[in-house]
This record gives C-alpha cells, structure tokens and sequence, in this order.
C-alpha cells in the first residue's frame, strides 16, 4: 500500500511525498527526483534520515513505517568512493570522522563491494597498522563488521595479522581489544572446515601468536581483567584450541598447561560466572575433555620417541639403580612391560605420572625409595597405583560421557593427583591385603570411596577448599573409610 513519508535532504524538510512500497527503490528514487526536478538519478539512494539505514527492496516493507524522514543521499558507489580517498586525507580529522562512518556503511553489501573493488581494503589495514585511540577502534571495528562477508579478505599481509596481534597484546581499551581479538578469531576459523574464506587458519596466526606474547596476555586477561576482555579472551583461547592443526597442537596444549591456565578456570568457573562467560567455559571443557578422552585412547607405543622419552624419564627422575632385568618393576609396574598397565589410561595417563615426577621430583624419589625400603613386606606398586588413581579421576569426571554441566575437577586432576598417591599408599600399608593380585583393586575401591566423598566439598568458591581436600584424604581414619566403603 501506498504510504506518505517526509522526504529530507540535507537535513531539511523539503516535501511530503506518497510512496508505494510495492515499488523497486531505484522506481521511487527515479520518481521522487523527476518531481523535485533533480536529474542525478543514477547516483542517488534512499536511507531512513533518524538511523540512516540504508532503504533496499529487501527492506523497504519492514524498517520504515508512515510519516518517517526519508532522505536521498549518494548512492553506496558514490559513498565507497568518497570513503577510500578521505581515508587517503592528511587531515587525521577527516580520516576519524570518515573512519567512524566506515563501521556503519560496510555493513552494507552494495558499499562493501565496491569499498573492496576500489582497494579500500588496503586503506583500512594501513590505517590499523598506523593509528592509534579512537581511530585505531573504528578502524578495528568496521574491519571486523567487514569480515561478516565470505569474500573480500582473503589476502592479508603477515605483517597485519602480527600488528593485530601486537595490538591485543599492547591495548587496554575494551573498544580496541574486542575488535582486535574478534578479527584473529575469524582468521583462525577461516580454515578448510569454514563455510567462507577458508585461506588462514591456525598455521596462519601462529607466528603472531608466538612471537608477541599473545598466549600468556589472553591467560592472564580472563581472571584479571573487566568481563568483556575475560570472555573474548577466553573465546580467542577456545578458537585456537579448536582450530589447532597436528603439528603445532602438542606445543600449544603445553604452552597453556605452563601458564596454568586450568587454574585460571578452575577459579572462574567456581564464581558463578554469568552467561557469556560460561558459555567460553563449557567450550574449554569441552575441548579440554575431547583432549583428554583422545590421548586416553592412544596407546603406549614403544616406536613413539615422545611416548618413550615420558617412560624413561620416570626411570631416569627415580634415581634408582637396575637390578638385572628388574627395572619397570623396581618402580611399581606390574612386569617388565609397562605398557600393560599403561593401555588401561593411555598416553594421558603417562603424561600425568611424567609431570608429577617432573614438578615433584623430590617426592617421587622419596615415595620410590620408602617403598622399596618398606619394613611390612608389602611395598606399595607405585605405577600401578598411580594408574588406578588416574582412572578413578577419568571416571568421576565422566570423560566419555561429555557431562552437560561444569566439572571443576577436570581442571584439577594434575594438582590433586599427588594427594590421592599419597592417600594410596597410606590406605595400602593399613589395610589387611595379602600380597595378591586382588590387592590394588581392594585399595582401589576404598581410594574411590574416600575420593568421592572428599571432593564433594571442593568447587564451592571457598578459598580453602583444595586444602580441606587433602586433609579429608589423608587423616581421614583407615577404618571410617572401609567402613563408608562397605556400606556404598
């Protein structure tokens, strides 16, 4: 139906007019001019004058209603054009106040194709690479409303990519930060499995990654800084996870275990985040969880140099010397082939027991030599228990079953593991075991008791907590825990 709207033009009223909505806009255009007498058709649009939203025949039934301001304004050629030569001035003022426009106006399919077909691309990362303060957040800001499209940013310099991470790393500001982050997250999706540009990738961003400190800065910034940059930071964290190809994952992942990022989220997740954060932290679960689940299910391979490079080091670290071809199970395996036990908890389950005996040598050593030195001839199989122990925390973590709800003990498995070998060997040495094949699944099933009932207390957000925990598993008395056990 036929509506009246009030045509404006440089901000002036200038005419009633009633217009069929049912026609093409470049039809009311043409008519709006031939009765204003104006011939520059061709180079004419219409925008709603309050929003400045652009009128398209797509739109034009639903933005606008009776009694708006129209205005004619240039056409989204024209005003790509005038954009990439003031993005060009040497007056810093006109390139801000242009600059500030471009965020809105590149949202628009019709000006972004012709911004990109007029090199303006290459204006707005020169601007990025040059400005700083506001200029440098809308410039940041309309590349990021630019990267909306599937096309159009497909050849950015190694260069620029290193400047946008520099500026994540070097900037405070939320309004930078936000944008800076959110266009190297698009760049690390852009990979084969994206439906748009698929020319980056994980390969593409990691020489900025790694060479301006940007890892240790997003660590830092999800529980020291304002919520906005905690959730982007988190969510750039996440798309890395994610997208990380094979060669550099194994790096990566250990980078962000040195930075104590499990921490990081163990204690964000017990403040009760709010909605955008947690839904960053169900994604690090989930890919902490999908990690963890994959390296439980990779086998022990004797021809792998890493895997045995991690069970030497636990012979090498115990500083203990061989007896003949008793070697594995000087230090608690059950025979002289360790992959046996290891299968149960694959090649996680080694990584665990290596860190322990790396960050704790002093107690490995100790833990070794006291039991091989024991007086009650029932030493204590230190590996074996350590893989029991292992495979409790695995189950009560549900890693097989991708628990809809946070986990916090998933982020604390390596700093609990000491404190539950501890309590195995306490419990091993006050139980009636016989030496027998049965004994580490009997020690097993209290170890499991005790562990459950103890961890129930830890991830209420007390500061404590962890510290409750180990008194809980190691002064708790060898009788109450059998007791509970039986009565399970």
């Amino acid at each position: 139906m036929p509506k009246i709207f009030h045509i404006k033009k440089n901000k002036s009223k200038i005419h009633d007019y009633v217009i069929d909505t049912t026609l093409p806009v470049q039809t009311i255009v043409k008519n709006i001019c031939a009765e204003l007498n104006n011939n520059d058709l061709q180079d004419l649009s219409l925008r709603n004058f309050e929003t400045e939203e652009l009128i398209t025949d797509e739109n034009i039934k639903t933005i606008i209603k009776e009694g708006d301001h129209i205005c004619l304004v240039p056409s989204s050629v024209v005003e790509a054009a005038e954009t990439v030569k003031n993005m060009e001035s040497s007056d810093e003022a006109v390139v801000k106040r242009t600059i500030f426009m471009l965020q809105k106006y590149i949202k628009e399919l019709e000006f972004a194709e012709e911004f990109i077909k007029l090199g303006g691309i290459n204006n707005l990362q020169k601007t990025i690479m040059t400005c700083e303060g506001n200029t440098l957040a809308y410039a940041l800001k309309s590349f990021e409303n630019l990267m909306e499209l599937d096309h159009g940013w497909e050849n950015f310099s190694e260069e620029f990519v290193h400047m946008v991470g520099t500026i994540i790393v070097r900037e405070q500001f939320v309004n930078i930060c936000r944008p800076a982050t959110n266009i190297i997250i698009k760049l690390v999706c852009a990979d084969k499995s994206s439906k748009g540009v698929q020319c980056y990738g994980y390969e593409i961003v990691n020489k900025a990654i790694t060479s301006n400190e940007l890892l240790p800065v997003l660590v830092q910034r999800i529980t020291e800084t304002e919520y906005i940059l905690q959730v982007n930071s988190l969510h750039l964290i996440n798309s890395l996870f994610e997208h990380v190809t094979d060669e550099y994952k194994n790096e990566f992942i250990n980078n962000l275990f040195e930075l104590n990022i499990n921490e990081s989220v163990y204690t964000l997740i017990t403040r009760n985040p709010e909605v955008e954060l947690t839904k960053q932290l169900n994604e690090f679960q989930r890919l902490t969880l999908n990690e963890i689940n994959n390296k439980k299910n990779t086998p022990f391979s004797a021809e792998n140099e890493k895997h045995s490079k991690m069970l030497d080091e636990l012979w090498t670290l115990s500083e203990l010397t061989e007896d003949g071809d008793n070697k594995w199970k000087k230090i608690g395996f059950s025979s002289e082939t360790p992959n046996n036990d290891i299968f149960k908890v694959g090649i996680y389950g080694l990584e665990v027991i290596n860190r322990y005996a790396k960050t704790n040598t002093e107690s490995y050593k100790n833990i070794l030599k006291k039991e091989l030195e024991c007086t009650d001839g029932k030493p204590c199989p230190i590996m074996q228990s350590s893989i029991e122990i292992i495979d409790i925390l695995l189950d009560y973590c549900g890693v097989t079953k991708k628990p809809s709800s946070f986990q916090p003990v998933i982020f604390l498995i390596e700093n609990i593991f000491g404190t539950l070998l501890e309590c195995f060997v306490k419990i091993w040495h006050e139980s009636e075991i016989k030496n027998s094949p049965e004994d580490i699944l009997q020690v097993s099933l209290l170890i499991k008791s005790q562990f459950r009932y103890s961890i129930e207390k830890v991830g209420k957000g007390k500061s404590d907590d962890l510290d409750q925990f180990k008194t809980d598993m190691l002064e708790t008395l060898y009788q109450t825990i059998k007791e509970r056990q039986s009565n399970e």
